[in-house]
C-alpha cells in the first residue's frame, strides 16, 4: 500500500436516477454524459444522461449525483509513475 487509508466502497442506486458513493480515493471528471472515480477497488466510470454532482465529500470520500444512470463499469487503476504489468509492462521497461 502507499500509504493511503482504506475507505470502505459501497454503491448505492435508487431507481437508476439517485447515487451514493463511498470509498472514493479521486475525482477524475464529473461530467453530464460520465463521472470518473479511483476507488480502492479500481476505477469506476458511470455513463449516463443528465448526470450531476450534489453532494461532494473529498475528506470523506462520498458522492451523491443525480441522472439517469445508464452504466457503470470498474477498471483496473494505474496513476502516473506507476509501472504496466504483463506484456506492454515488460515491452516498455
Amino acid at each position: 500500500m502507499d500509504g493511503r487509508i482504506s475507505k470502505e466502497h459501497r454503491l448505492n442506486i435508487l431507481d437508476r436516477q439517485k447515487a451514493q458513493v463511498t470509498g472514493i480515493n479521486k475525482v477524475l471528471s464529473i461530467e453530464e454524459q460520465q463521472i470518473v472515480l479511483v476507488t480502492d477497488v479500481g476505477k469506476m466510470v458511470i455513463t449516463g444522461k443528465g448526470l450531476h454532482a450534489g453532494r461532494l465529500d473529498v475528506a470523506a470520500g462520498e458522492l451523491e449525483f443525480t441522472g439517469d444512470i445508464c452504466g457503470i463499469n470498474y477498471s483496473e487503476y494505474k496513476s502516473v509513475g506507476q509501472k504496466a504489468s504483463g506484456i506492454v509492462g515488460r515491452l516498455f521497461k
